[in-house]
């Protein structure tokens, strides 16, 4: 929302400086910023056309004798249509700047004739849109006075406010004002009351019924629950007074005609959209309030053929629609300069729908941005009168009797209780009953204190927002200043409070990020490439897709993750690993799909630059890392077996009590170089949903056996068609009760061993809970477990 200093001095009394208000504004809650603006030109004086006189060379240019009133008068070479003797214009002359310094006028020659400066339209000054022709100005101004002094082109200041959703009641002058009203100390309500006397007038009434001319129908009061509106007739279109234009090009809005302008004009005053119709063109009298039958299409006044659902709530001239409600008017009522009569709309739309509406067609109006956020429902009728009068102040002509209206502006005025000591223990601070009915005063909430308790009554334009006590601790704190709240060194809580643990997400994060993992966040939404990268079904598509590289919801974590790698590596980042944690989907068969929170970790193949460590990280650093995780999270009896999955060159699935509940693998080379990737990138993702259900099993505990040890380490040659994890798990089954753990610690491989076979090396770790086993109890299990491999694998031991 910007706003105009001057503007606002016109409404509320302001003593603070400049930098003090927009220094307090944001400390009150509402973030903002300056910036001074003033008219784009120097050296422009108002002057007088004497004589214009044809050039003989040219169809069009004329050369013309200007009073600027100088000692002598001068000579400007001008091909402006309008020109002729005896107005006033603005001229620029010899060493003016426009266009805030982007052109300087100089002393030219053109078709043979001297130019000493430069006759100036609206658009060369920037004060209006009319490029046409020159700007002629009114004859009563003073020949050779400066134009923006003439024009009371003053200097402004506009400020910018960054306004969090909630703070709706705030896209208005009236809105602002009040918030600065808090900083000056003055009562809301008379503010309310000098902004609505400001813009009022007495407009006269014909005796004619608005009644007899036009009905209302609302087909759901839930999306419409109130609609007024009010006829004028014999009106003159014309175009918008200068100080009109000059208000509505700060907010960027461009002036259209008298009717339409002051319609935004009190929009932006206080806060209450409007949309006026040309009345002879509503061909059945009856205005309906309704949502779309039929997909069928509506113009809208920016000239854009748009179609319309279901979902789009509509003003109808009987079944055709006009207007979509709360968003846009329809080009088949608009506004001209041929308009004689007109028919103002003002009411009460349902926010959510109004929402839903505008984004259904992909567009958002300084209406819709305030129906969506909530508008007064006091100020419905107080807005009609105010633009009745404006219009027929500048238009002429006279309203019917009275207004035409359905439904109800209901009372939605809110009643909050709280108690002064929960609003300090909340807070932190010791305000007393007479500090907090002071700020709740500035503020614009009445209430009522009786044995340490607060009634709030909520005004209507903050009924949408301030709804609960926390929301009263919000003004309180806001007002009384956060800076004001002493910080505290220490806290305490009940204990009962305190989560005995942290959820298994959080554990993750602590888990991963201490093993030097970088956090990432990715979009979820993915493109039909992306999603067939690792599809194995049809997936979960959106079914209104805003672009083309967001039709389906993630199936993996991973497309994010191998973006994020190709982006750093790019920008030559190599030393990282990065995970992320989030939802994925694979199908729909299940309405709702079945969402999985999954944690996906990648490494990127890297052999990192440093004197102590010049190793290549590679897929066993990922599985060593992968294996620590899962260490923490007492998950230590797990298994990995190939597999082959889509999207992978190489796959292990990672098994816990015969469940799978993940898998890590080296990204096949075609996905990782559509990313521009030319080394390997390892990919692990586990289901949180499976490992929680692993976690929240029965967990056996033994006590720890207080005698020792004995290890013994095998070497074998096997066929390369046999997996390192299948030899592992037969020798845990041939190993007997005492075989405690066995691990692979070696693979080795040269010229001397056959490509079909690898070299295996394996510990075995054998523990008695009874006694001291004797070297000959384990050779006999040795001699087994070998005896096992031969037989299911045929291996040759070395």
């Amino acid at each position: 929302m910007i706003t105009s200093l001057n503007w606002l001095k016109e409404i509320i009394d302001i003593n603070l400086s400049k930098s003090e208000l927009v220094k307090k504004l944001t400390y009150l809650g509402l973030e903002c910023s300056d910036e001074n603006r003033g008219p784009s030109f120097e050296g422009v004086f108002v002057g007088k056309i004497n004589n214009v006189k044809k050039l003989a060379n040219s169809d069009h240019l004329s050369i013309c004798n200007v009073d600027v009133g100088m000692q002598q008068k001068i000579n400007i070479v001008c091909g402006a249509p309008n020109v002729k003797t005896g107005i006033l214009v603005p001229v620029a002359v010899i060493g003016a700047n426009l266009l805030n310094g982007k052109l300087k006028i100089k002393k030219s020659k053109i078709r043979g004739e001297l130019s000493h400066g430069m006759i100036c339209s609206e658009k060369e000054l920037e004060i209006g849109e009319n490029d046409n022709g020159i700007m002629i100005l009114d004859d009563y101004l003073k020949i050779g006075e400066k134009l923006d002094t003439a024009l009371n082109l003053s200097y402004d200041t506009l400020i910018d406010f960054d306004l969090t959703p909630n703070r709706g009641d705030c896209l208005s002058y009236l809105g602002i004002a009040r918030e600065i009203a808090i900083l000056e100390s003055q009562d809301h309500s008379a503010l309310r009351k000098k902004i609505i006397d400001l813009l009022s007038y007495e407009y006269p009434q014909s005796s004619e019924k608005i009644e007899e001319k036009i009905s209302i129908k609302i087909e759901d009061f839930d999306a419409c629950p109130f609609y007024v509106g009010k006829i004028i007739k014999d009106i003159q279109i014309k175009e918008s007074p200068q100080w009109l234009k000059t208000k509505l090009k700060l907010h960027n809005m461009k002036p259209v005609n008298i009717v339409v302008d002051l319609t935004n004009y009190v929009m932006l005053s206080i806060g209450q959209p409007m949309h006026t119709f040309d009345f002879d063109k509503i061909k059945t009298n009856e205005i309906n309030v309704g949502f779309s039958k039929n997909n069928n299409k509506i113009e809208t006044l920016d000239s854009t053929n748009r179609k319309i659902s279901q979902k789009n709530l509509l003003i109808k001239d009987g079944q055709n629609p006009i207007a979509i409600a709360g968003v846009m008017g329809g080009k088949n009522t608009e506004i001209k300069s041929t308009t004689k009569s007109v028919f103002i709309e003002s009411a009460l739309f349902n926010p959510i729908i109004i929402r839903k509406s505008a984004k259904s067609i992909d567009l958002s109006t300084d209406a819709s941005r305030r129906y969506e956020r909530s508008v007064d429902p006091e100020m419905v009728n107080d807005a009609l009168e105010i633009l009745t009068g404006l219009i027929i102040k500048y238009c002429g002509g006279e309203a019917l009797k009275g207004s035409i209206f359905k439904g109800e502006a209901h009372d939605i005025s809110k009643k909050v209780t709280f108690e002064l000591e929960a609003c300090n223990d909340f807070l932190g601070t010791n305000l007393s009953s007479k500090q907090v009915s002071n700020i709740l005063n500035k503020v614009g909430i009445k209430n009522d204190y009786n044995d340490n308790e607060y009634v709030c009554y909520i005004p209507s334009y903050r009924s949408h927002d301030v709804m609960r006590d926390v929301d009263i601790y919000e003004e309180i704190a806001r007002v009384y200043g956060f800076d004001n709240i002493e910080s505290s060194k220490a806290f305490s809580v009940n204990f009962s409070s305190i989560k005995k643990s942290l959820d298994l997400s959080d554990n993750l994060k602590l888990n991963v990020s201490s093993k030097g993992f970088i956090e990432h966040y990715s979009n979820s939404l993915i493109s039909d490439k992306e999603h067939k990268y690792f599809a194995i079904e049809d997936g979960v598509s959106v079914s209104n897709p805003l672009n083309k590289n967001m039709k389906y919801v993630r199936n993996s974590i991973a497309i994010g993750l191998i973006k994020a790698v190709s982006f750093n590596q790019s920008r030559k980042n190599n030393n990282f690993k990065l995970f992320e944690i989030g939802a994925t989907y694979q199908s729909f068969d299940k309405s709702p799909p079945i969402e999985d929170m999954c944690i996906g970790m990648a490494w990127p193949e890297n052999r990192f630059i440093s004197w102590k460590d010049k190793d290549k990280k590679d897929f066993f650093n990922a599985k060593g890392d992968m294996n620590s995780v899962l260490d923490q999270l007492n998950i230590s009896n797990y298994q990995l077996k190939e597999i082959n999955k889509k999207g992978f060159e190489i796959c292990l699935s990672i098994i816990s009590r015969n469940k799978s509940i993940g898998y890590i693998g080296i990204i096949h080379p075609n996905i990782l170089a559509d990313y521009r990737l030319d080394k390997n990138l390892v990919y692990a993702e586990m289901s949180l949903n499976k490992l929680n259900e692993i976690l929240l099993s029965d967990n056996k505990y033994e006590e720890p056996s207080i005698y020792p040890t004995v290890e013994r380490d095998i070497s074998i040659l096997v066929s390369t068609q046999y997996s390192s994890e299948d030899i592992m798990q037969t020798i845990k089954k041939a190993g007997g009760k005492f075989l405690n753990r066995v691990y692979l610690f070696d693979v080795y491989k040269d010229k001397s061993i056959d490509e079909h076979f690898n070299s295996y090396a394996y510990k075995m770790v054998f523990q008695s809970h009874d006694n001291t086993l004797k070297d000959h109890d384990v050779d006999l299990y040795i001699n087994k477990i070998l005896k096992k491999l031969k037989k299911d694998y045929k291996i040759k031991q070395r």
